[in-house]
């Protein structure tokens, strides 16, 4: 390991050489049926534990915090479904396209086939 830990930090750093990264995988036995791995620069993905990253799991939890953002800081290269929170929309209305600079908090999500950022 090469990663740098301060009194009592625990890191663990995996890594197999290959441009998707290590991953970690849960399973009864020698099955496994769940895994997490670096899909991607900056991305995590959970699925089946294979090596082709495509058969996704669920992921339960109880809540999910995000932290909000204005429309202006809204990921630059988002994908289709990605989902934020942002704190200046100027309009509250389901699935129009989201616009800063006024002063609504708003659910807003990724509509990829129209290429834009929609309140919801």
């Amino acid at each position: 390991m090469d990663e740098t830990a301060t009194t009592g930090d625990t890191v663990l750093a995996l890594r197999d050489g290959a441009a998707r990264a290590a991953r970690i995988k849960f399973g009864a036995t020698s099955t496994f049926d769940v895994g997490i791995s670096r899909s991607a620069a900056g991305q995590l993905s959970i699925n089946d534990g294979s090596t082709t990253l495509t058969n996704y799991r669920d992921l339960l939890l109880r809540a999910l915090v995000t932290t909000p953002v204005t429309v202006a800081n809204l990921p630059s290269s988002p994908v289709d479904g990605m989902h934020a929170v942002v704190t200046d929309a100027t309009a509250t209305t389901f699935a129009s396209i989201v616009a800063g600079g006024g002063s609504n908090h708003v659910p807003v999500y990724y509509d990829g086939g129209n290429s834009a950022w929609k309140i919801g």
